[in-house]
Formats: structure tokens, sequence, C-alpha cells
């Protein structure tokens, strides 16, 4: 994103003579109502647009549009775009340019897959069994694991006896650490309790941590069901950003490598914290009558594709620990679970607007190959994907506003994409080695990124990952407004279908969990 006073002026140098298509993308992120920024935009010198207000054109803030113009290069070669303002200053979110030789369609949401050889693996012919949309349990702090004065179940007890009613098989844990990041490396790891405070950890707090989801996974036996997934996150928080969060998508941390001693404690790292009790209590509460599917990461994805062979040790380490005392081990699968795009982290992750990532990944690619060939262990992510039973994403694709059994798979079709310039094919794994595809995390979160209701619904429909937290206010509750709250009927009964049939046209789905956490 970029904004000037008077005025922004890009140069390109092309091919004399021939046609290209111009693709400039407005969006506004300071104002927070129209009309007050429009904008002007020049080719060499023409008018070409003019008076364009961002905000409105976008449907609201963080949104973007793109507006096309088919030029011919002059003879000098040199192509200069340039913007004013009528109102305010001039911004730009982005320039692209095409040769257009016929002009190719406006950009869109999976354009053909320039460069990659596409996968010769596809979904059989014939029935696939079909699977069901099941609920998650989120798990912040030790308040959702123990019961609080005056009531007789706790959060997730409580969340787990709600969701009987859906009378799915399968329900989806996250229990959820915290950490520092600073100096490249995880300063220190921390639980969380009541009104959110940071405790760091100590082996006393490992085992009410360990005691907590024992309950919780009990409590899930003891109401019926027989499949326990479970999701880890470890979110962080950047020290050099001022305590800001951190995506945990983009965070290199080592799964094995132990956080600064904390005081007479000692040091801890992300398996000791999260991985190890949780396998531990699943191993305590299950028989072989249970099903157990155990993710070994959770939208962790340059953690993973940075460490995939110590992601490959701890698998052989938590399978030991949940099937221990003779337990049926066929029954205990684990996986890796990432976000829908994005997959690596390592491919310039700081876009936020999905369509103009995936229309550009490939220049993406190229742009940060050195990087991934010094950093990333792609081999060894092959052996990973090979070693694990399923593979998880967080589908918060952008949807359409007719929806259908296509859009339902979009989310896997988007890291199908991202995976092939690294040799790996989400289809052969699928198809060929029959790794199961589950949807770790689904929802529709209902506000823009600041946690307000949006203008329409195409800004809701564009960014699904974005929504509420746990508690907020009936004024920012975007299902209050019928045409969103519709939608979102019509999206669930579409997910359903399309679980019920075993997914397709182009994929199988073997999962899909509800991201059930405020106004989600």
């Amino acid at each position: 994103m970029r904004w000037g006073r008077g005025s922004i002026n890009y140069t390109f140098a092309l091919e004399p003579g021939r046609t290209y298509q111009v693709v400039v993308y407005t969006s506004e992120t300071y104002y927070t109502s129209p009309g007050q920024r429009k904008i002007n935009i020049y080719i060499n010198g023409r008018q070409v647009a003019a008076g364009i207000d961002p905000f409105a054109a976008a449907g609201g803030r963080f949104n973007s549009t793109a507006h096309s113009f088919i030029r011919q290069a002059p003879a000098s070669g040199i192509l200069r775009v340039s913007l004013n303002a009528s109102i305010n200053n001039p911004s730009v979110a982005g320039i692209a340019v095409y040769a257009a030789s016929p002009p190719p369609p406006a950009p869109k949401l999976f354009a053909p897959y320039r460069g990659i050889k596409k996968s010769p693996y596809s979904r059989p012919s014939g029935t696939v069994k079909g699977t069901e949309v099941s609920t998650s349990v989120l798990i912040y702090a030790f308040p959702d694991m123990e019961r609080q004065r005056g009531q007789n179940v706790s959060f997730c007890e409580q969340v787990i006896l709600n969701s009987r009613g859906f009378h799915a098989t399968k329900i989806n844990f996250v229990p959820t650490v915290y950490n520092v990041w600073a100096n490249n490396s995880i300063q220190q790891i921390y639980y969380k309790d009541a009104n959110h405070a940071m405790l760091p950890v100590t082996p006393q707090l490992i085992a009410r941590f360990k005691a907590g989801l024992t309950r919780c996974f009990k409590a899930a036996l003891d109401a019926g069901f027989t499949t326990i997934h479970i999701l880890p996150h470890l979110n962080t928080i950047e020290n050099r950003l001022g305590n800001r969060a951190l995506w945990r998508n983009v965070v290199p941390f080592s799964p094995l490598a132990k956080a600064p001693a904390n005081s007479t404690a000692g040091s801890f790292n992300y398996a000791d914290v999260l991985l190890q009790p949780a396998a531990e209590a699943v191993n305590e509460v299950a028989d072989n009558n249970t099903f157990v599917e155990f993710a070994l990461t959770g939208e962790q994805g340059l953690s993973t594709w940075t460490y995939p062979r110590e992601y490959l040790q701890l698998l052989h380490e938590m399978k030991s620990t949940t099937t221990r005392g003779g337990l049926d081990a066929s029954k205990h699968t684990f996986g890796v679970s990432f976000n829908y795009d994005k997959v690596c982290g390592c491919v310039e992750p700081e876009e936020r607007d999905p369509i103009r990532y995936n229309n550009t990944y490939m220049e993406r690619f190229r742009r940060a190959a050195p990087w991934i060939r010094a950093r990333i262990d792609a081999e060894a992510m092959k052996e990973l994907l090979d070693a694990v039973g399923f593979i998880g994403l967080s589908s918060y694709a952008p949807l359409p506003a007719n929806l259908t059994f296509s859009s339902m798979e979009t989310s896997i079709e988007t890291a199908a994409f991202e995976l092939l310039p690294f040799g790996i094919d989400l289809k052969e794994l699928i198809f060929a080695k029959n790794k199961s595809i589950s949807y770790s995390e689904q929802g529709l979160g209902g506000t823009t990124d600041n946690y307000r209701v949006p203008a329409s619904l195409a800004i809701m429909r564009n960014a699904p990952y974005a929504g509420s937290p746990p508690r907020y206010s009936a004024q920012l509750d975007p299902w209050k407004v019928p045409e969103y709250r519709a939608y979102r009927r019509e999206l669930y009964r579409v997910l359903d279908d399309w679980a019920r049939v075993g997914g397709g046209p182009q994929y199988r789905i073997d999962g899909i969990f509800v991201w059930s956490s405020g106004s989600w």
C-alpha cells in the first residue's frame, strides 16, 4: 500500500508496440466512510479514470478493487502510470501489467496453473463415503477446562453437551498456549489463567494443563463421541512490535528448541507444553473403541516447513505416547494442518488480499526462491507428508454469492496450487497415497478485520476468517442483518450436503470442524 502527496508515479519498461493489460488496485486503509478520497488515474499522461472512491468501490475499508485498462506500449517502450487525487491524497494498493495478445480476462481466483504441470491424478468415479460437520472446543485458558465457582460444568463440558444435538461422532479440541518471539527464537512460553493472565510454564502448570485436557476428553467420550480430533495452536506475541500478536503461520520456531530457562522451573519447548500433555491426556481416557486424530501443527506453516524432520520425530514419539498400554495403533492417526493459502508461510505472506495473492503466487514464488532454497527443507516435507495419515486445512477462501459444491472445495484447490511448485501433488497424496483431507477450521466470522459489521455481503464473503472475539456486544453482531444471516444458513446447508456425499467434484473431504468462537 502506498500513498503520496501530489501524485504517485510508476514507470514500466515494456516491449514497444505490444498490447498490455494494466490493472490498478485501489483500497482504503485509512478512512472509515465513503467520500473521503477521490483518485484519478493516468496512463502515459492520458486520464483513464476519474473520481474513484476506493472505500465505495470496494464496499468498505481494507477491501480492494481492480481497475483494468488495455494500452499499447509506445515506440519508446516506456509506460507510465500516475495517480493524483481530487479529494485528499492519492493512494494505490498495487499495479500489475500483463501482456495481452489477445487481452486476458480480468484476474480472478484460481487463474490457470501458469508454469506448473497440473496433477495427473483425479477423484475416482463411484461412491465415496460421506463425512460430517463437527464442532470445535476452543481452549484458550485454564478456566475453559476447569469448573469455576458456582458452575456445575466447565466451559468445555458445556460445549460438548451442546454439541450432542448435532449427532456427530467427531469433536475437535483446540488447546492453545502462548509464546513471546524475539531475536528469531521463542523467549518464553505461557499458559493463560482467569482474565487471560499470562503464566510462565512450570512442571506444575504442565500437569494442570494435562489434567484439564483429560477431563475434557473424557467428557466427550462420556457424551457419546467416538473420535477425538486435536488441533494444537501456539499463539505468538512479537516483542519488537510492542507485544503485538504475530500470526503463528509465519513464525519459524523449532518444536524441539527449548525456551530460555524460567527461573528455577526449567526450560521447555512446544512439544513439552502442548503436544506431550495432550498425548498423555488422550491416552488416559481412550480405549480400543476410541479413534484419535492428532494434528502435530495447527496453521504453523513456516515452523513445519523449516523443521519437518523434527515434526517427523515427534509423530513417532506422540504415537508411542497415545497408544501406550496396548491401545490399537491403527485407530490413532497423526497429521499436519495448514492455512488454506500461504501454506508454507514462506512466499511473501504479508499480502492480505487472497485473490491478489493467488493471482501473483508464481511471481512471488520465483522472487522467494533463493530464500526458500536456503531455509526450507522441501524433501523432508515430502517425507513428513508421506508419513502422516491426514492433512488439515483452515478453510477460509473467499466465497461466491452463489454457493455450490465446487465453491466448497476452493480452499483445497488453493492449497494444491501452492504445493505444486514444491513438487508436492495434493491429489496424489489424497487419491494415490490415501491421505485423509479435513477442514480443521471452517467458518464464517461475519465481520471486518476490526470487528465491525461489514457494509456489504461481498465484504463478508471475501474474508470468512474475519470475526469477533468470544465476547462481543449485540451492536456488533453481524447476524442481526437478515441478508447475512440467510447467507450463513445457506453456507452451512450446502456444506452439510457436500459433506454427506464426501466432497467433490475434484476432491474428497473426510472431516469438517466448525470454528465455534465469537461471531463464528
